[in-house]
């Protein structure tokens, strides 16, 4: 039963590098950055209606999300509502 303890502990503790963290946190310009993206997507952090709360911040995310899908897939040409000068 012992052995079977220690076996578990050192498994354990050899997998715990695996969970850190291993990105830099963001600056405060990288969270106002995605602050505004979501807002553009459609949020509004000053809603009045805190039913929707977790749907409208997830419905933004993932525009936000395929936006940023779409803009590193795409290869030039004229973004929608531009026009060439």
């Amino acid at each position: 039963m012992k052995i079977s303890k220690v076996f578990v502990v050192s498994l354990l503790a050899a997998a715990m590098p695996v969970f850190a963290q291993t990105s830099q946190p963001l600056s405060r310009a990288d969270v106002k950055a995605q602050l505004i993206q979501v807002e553009m997507a459609g949020y509004s952090p000053a809603g009045l209606d805190d039913t929707t709360y977790p749907v409208d911040i997830q419905t933004a995310e993932a525009k936000v999300a395929n936006n940023n899908q779409v803009a590193a897939t795409s290869v030039g040409g004229i973004a929608d509502g531009s026009r060439a000068k």
